[in-house]
């Protein structure tokens, strides 16, 4: 028997995971229908509990198609938090990007500003983390930009600009 990485329990969270994601297609042929996999009962067996199936995991491809058929991350965030990360969803686009990029820049001047004053003294308390909400303006600050990298890269992509007065 070959080791793995991770406990027992953690692989039955997986399977659990895996469940919740083709049941939220109601009947198994639904969730069938948006796959590669022909027979429910193959599918099926990727979320089995029986010994049987104890090694029998859903593939990524399938994953990707039923998480996009219906829109549920929870298997993603499942492996995520697993993996140590938490799952972080890219918000919509929407609005006068240029106008974004300018509020992304200003608050992330003002959090290495207060992260500048912070660390002046070669250390970092607790206390000034709290008092100047670092945590929450670094997260706001990492979402924002997360955005704009998305648009930025459509932008490239369709080759191209972005600018200034109106909804892009």
């Amino acid at each position: 028997m070959s080791s793995r990485v991770y406990s027992a329990s953690v692989y039955r969270g997986l399977k659990s995971a895996t469940r919740r994601l083709v049941q939220s297609f109601g009947p198994l042929k639904c969730a069938v229908a948006e796959t590669r996999i022909t027979l429910p009962n193959i599918l099926q067996r990727f979320y089995s509990q029986n010994d049987d199936d104890a090694t029998r995991f859903m593939p990524v491809d399938v994953a990707l198609d039923l998480m996009t058929a219906s829109g549920d991350v929870g298997l993603l965030s499942y492996l995520a938090d697993q993996l140590g990360y938490d799952l972080v969803a890219q918000p919509d686009c929407n609005g006068c990007v240029m106008s974004r990029t300018t509020d992304q820049i200003a608050k992330g001047g003002n959090v290495i500003s207060k992260l500048a004053v912070a660390i002046s003294d070669g250390k970092i308390t607790a206390e000034e983390i709290r008092e100047n909400d670092l945590i929450a303006q670094m997260e706001s600050v990492i979402n924002g930009a997360s955005v704009l990298k998305s648009h930025f890269r459509d932008v490239c992509k369709r080759g191209e600009e972005t600018s200034g007065g109106g909804d892009d």
